[in-house]
């Protein structure tokens, strides 16, 4: 098997389930039963992160943001649970089991999401609201009637799926289970730099290039009924990188720059636990996971004690440490690559 996977083939093209996963909760999520869900948020966490999940869930229910956390191991499950029946009251907590570790679940659960109506908004675990960001993603969405909008690196033309939100449309649905195909047969591929090809290629004659006539995985008759490139383009649009939905300064082509009032979300790139000393920008790790979510959930829930970086110690000087003077120009592009090659 060439990518493993929670969710069946046929789990991503229907709205039955065959219950390979915790199937029968995805579809306690649609909006017809909880109307509260025709917008979620979602995240996926497993090992280390897990002793943060509690913390992270006080900030986006404090924020009115339902989230829904995709636990890929039994500790991030109990975790889960326990943050849920804290909030009983709050805003909807849904905790979802896994078990194949790997962001390519990310994609698979968003398109069953998508396929229930659910407006989504995936986010990697480091990512932390500063504020809720949902007026603004519905209004730059219908503004430049965009069925995906992705946020992007600061410093070049690179998008940065650590945070992006999706549209239940044909579109999109098609997007995303052609991603999940190309993964699925190239697992060796960067996951971002494909988003960004086929994003950015849409309908045209790089993205025909892409198909492959080998079926190893059942059920493509049915994604390719899905998948009518040539008549569905995928509108998409960038979030903006420089103020709005920030991230921090581990290496040179990252930051941000504006006003502290103007950033919704912050990026602070700790996937690791570790950085290259060599040439991350402080030449060694800040352990911002300890500085957000150790001993400060009452700080993250309580949105009347006023702006995080007031309230949070050192996380001011981190943002004033990642601001930047300006924004490199925008003739600046991201890695090239060539998609049709293979692996």
């Amino acid at each position: 098997m060439p990518y493993a996977m929670d969710l069946l083939p046929g789990e991503l093209t229907s709205v039955q389930t065959e219950y390979g996963l915790d199937g029968e909760k995805l579809f306690w999520l649609g909006p017809y039963k909880h109307a509260e869900l025709i917008k979620s948020y979602v995240t996926l966490v497993w090992g280390r992160l897990t002793p943060y999940i509690r913390a992270f869930a006080t900030r986006m229910t404090a924020l009115s943001l339902p989230l829904v956390i995709f636990c890929i191991d039994e500790p991030a499950l109990l975790a889960c649970e326990e943050g849920r029946l804290s909030q009983a009251h709050s805003s909807p907590l849904y905790c979802l089991r896994g078990q194949t570790i790997g962001f390519f679940n990310k994609f698979t659960l968003l398109s069953v999401l998508l396929q229930l109506g659910i407006q989504v908004v995936v986010m990697d675990f480091d990512v932390i609201f500063f504020k809720s960001p949902t007026e603004h993603l519905l209004e730059q969405a219908h503004r430049e009637n965009a069925d995906i909008l992705v946020s992007r690196t600061f410093g070049d033309g690179c998008m940065n799926i650590g945070l992006f939100y999706s549209r239940p449309t044909q579109s999109s649905v098609s997007f995303y289970l052609y991603l999940i195909k190309w993964l699925w047969h190239h697992p060796y591929d960067h996951d971002q730099w494909i988003f960004q090809v086929l994003l950015e290629t849409g309908n045209s004659a790089n993205v025909n290039s892409l198909r492959t006539s080998d079926r190893r995985w059942p059920h493509w008759d049915e994604f390719e009924a899905l998948m009518n490139t040539s008549t569905t383009r995928t509108r998409y649009g960038i979030l903006d990188p420089v103020n709005a939905y920030i991230t921090n300064r581990v290496y040179e082509d990252e930051g941000w720059t504006g006003d502290l009032s103007d950033i919704v979300a912050f990026h602070f790139l700790d996937g690791q636990g570790a950085v290259n000393d060599e040439i991350a920008t402080r030449r060694e790790y800040l352990d911002l996971w300890s500085l957000f979510y150790n001993g400060t959930e009452h700080l993250l829930g309580d949105l009347g004690a006023g702006p995080l970086w007031d309230t949070i110690p050192g996380l001011l000087q981190v943002l004033e440490d990642a601001r930047r003077d300006e924004r490199p120009s925008d003739d600046v592009t991201c890695l090239t690559w060539d998609p049709v090659r293979e692996p």
